[in-house]
């Protein structure tokens, strides 16, 4: 009975208190930030290499699904210097560049059906970093690209 009764009062006091009582609940379910990677770039630049390096450039920096999302726009180097952006961000986030065998299309920025940028990775990035939560930012205007990534565990 004492122990009912002291549960009993512990709830009361937690429903009364129920700030210190979420707080706790965050505290024990709260996630850490690892790495947070920024970049910028000009619109121009990315213009400049797929005018002179052509699908080249696009297969070597861009998966296929990257590529046709970018294509849809009418000023496609703006959404290729969002994404190429991104991509750096997410690097410079993980802390490694891209090392061990891993390259540009190792990972892709996609959207979601509400247009969140997200990360798809391919199974060599996923060996190398466990799949990382990875959250993304893009913005752009005519000069010039940005992005930020936060790796959060």
């Amino acid at each position: 009975m004492e122990l009912q009764q002291a549960l009993s009062q512990m709830l009361t006091y937690l429903l009364l208190k129920r700030d210190i009582f979420f707080y706790w609940i965050d505290y024990k379910v709260a996630k850490m930030i690892r790495g947070i990677g920024i970049d910028i770039i000009e619109v121009a630049r990315i213009e400049a290499n797929i005018h002179k390096y052509g699908q080249k450039f696009l297969d070597k920096v861009f998966t296929e699904e990257e590529q046709k999302y970018c294509q849809s726009f009418r000023q496609s180097s703006k959404n290729f210097a969002g994404r190429f952006a991104a991509k750096e961000a997410v690097v410079k986030a993980l802390g490694t560049g891209l090392t061990g065998g891993l390259s540009w299309t190792d990972l892709a920025i996609l959207n979601n059906e509400q247009g969140k940028p997200y990360l798809a990775l391919t199974d060599t990035f996923k060996k190398h970093f466990k799949n990382p939560l990875i959250h993304i930012s893009i913005s752009h205007c005519q000069k010039y690209a940005t992005a930020t990534a936060i790796w959060e565990e």
